[in-house]
């Protein structure tokens, strides 16, 4: 089972850096998370969202490792809600 979740949680990840890029790209959403966006301004929006997403792939890694099943979820949970919370967005201002 833990597998399963690992997979959705990288899965969420891949989806997150696309629709956080394209919503930045074409000004239908900012950024709303104060530290990537401090990185954004350092170092740009994609490597700043690989750093970010490739970090949160190495937590995952970290907990599929030590087969943590409640931790993993939680993680899946956090990121399903970002996603939504980005397509909403997206949704929103194409709308306008």
């Amino acid at each position: 089972m833990i597998d399963l979740v690992f997979i959705a949680v990288i899965a969420l990840q891949f989806l997150d850096l696309y629709t956080t890029a394209f919503a930045l790209r074409t000004g239908r959403g900012v950024e709303g998370n104060p530290v990537i966006a401090w990185m954004m301004k350092r170092m740009g929006t994609i490597p700043s969202l690989i750093l970010s997403k490739g970090a949160v792939i190495a937590l995952a890694v970290f907990i599929w490792h030590e087969g943590s099943i409640f931790v993993m979820a939680a993680l899946g949970v956090a990121y399903a809600i970002i996603m939504a919370n980005n397509v909403r967005v997206i949704l929103r201002s194409r709308s306008r």
